[in-house]
């Protein structure tokens, strides 16, 4: 939570105030920095979960400051996604690689989902055991049904993202099949995470519908993560240079890239930087 907060808020201001932004060159890269700070609020969570029942006190103040840190990660990621959504209508699915990025705005949604549930949960146990005094916190009830009912928007809206996704990877790759590069790695985290969210509802609702889908989602991230290791391999040994070519991290064109011959898109457009 120490380096989280001043990445979250230094990366932002500095996007705002050194950078200059347009909506062609708008990616999803731009949600990343939400991301430190949704994934502590979870881990604080669980920790806060741990100490119920050692300090009810430590663990309220735990709960607390988890929450506090999802709001702010969450509520920044749920403002660009709107940003985004206008530019996949105005100018369209990112170009080549750039196309892998359709993934990232699964990850808030399935760690915030996940942090949500725990949240709730340390709320029922402290009520449970009469740790405060607070009215919100009397009954067990309402915080997990927050925490629910939180997680439950969250993984319904991630819905649309892992759809929208894996629909465009496959016109994109059936269209013009873009070079593999390590950028491909940022499709495992959003959708590892959208599958502990649907462990934890599974858990919370006792559905035999949601432990299939967490079953098919688990084995689908446990493939694409062998796939992508095998291609990392083969790709360090073969072409280590191409392999690390991030161009949703570049600043400039590559003079002479296009999409046909790289897929990285045409040099002359903005489409492919982050700002």
């Amino acid at each position: 939570m120490v380096v989280s907060v001043p990445v979250y808020f230094i990366i932002l201001y500095t996007m705002i105030s050194r950078h200059e932004h347009s909506i062609p060159a708008l990616n999803a890269v731009w949600i990343l920095p939400t991301i430190t700070l949704i994934v502590p609020s979870t881990t604080g969570a669980l920790l806060a979960e741990a100490l119920v029942p050692y300090s009810s006190t430590h663990a309220l103040i735990g709960m607390f400051v988890s929450a506090s840190s999802l709001v702010l990660g969450l509520g920044m990621a749920l403002m660009l996604m709107p940003l985004y959504i206008l530019r996949l209508i105005t100018v369209g699915l990112p170009p080549g690689s750039l196309i892998a990025t359709k993934f990232v705005p699964v990850g808030p949604c399935g760690q915030g989902g996940a942090a949500f549930i725990i949240l709730g949960q340390v709320g029922a146990k402290l009520a449970e055991q009469n740790a405060t005094e607070n009215l919100f916190l009397r009954a067990p009830q309402p915080p997990a049904l927050i925490g629910f009912v939180a997680a439950y928007f969250l993984w319904t809206l991630g819905i649309w993202w892992v759809v929208l996704s894996i629909v465009a990877i496959y016109e994109t790759w059936r269209d013009n099949r873009p070079k593999f590069a390590a950028g491909f790695w940022g499709m495992v985290f959003p959708l590892g995470v959208y599958s502990m969210l649907t462990i934890y509802l599974s858990q919370v609702l006792d559905s035999p519908f949601f432990r299939i889908v967490a079953s098919v989602l688990c084995l689908f991230v446990f493939m694409l993560w062998t796939t992508l290791a095998v291609l990392t391999i083969r790709d360090l040994m073969k072409d280590r240079e191409g392999l690390l070519n991030a161009p949703f991290l570049s600043t400039a064109p590559q003079a002479g890239a296009s999409q046909n011959d790289t897929g990285l898109g045409d040099p002359a457009s903005s489409t492919d930087t982050v700002c």
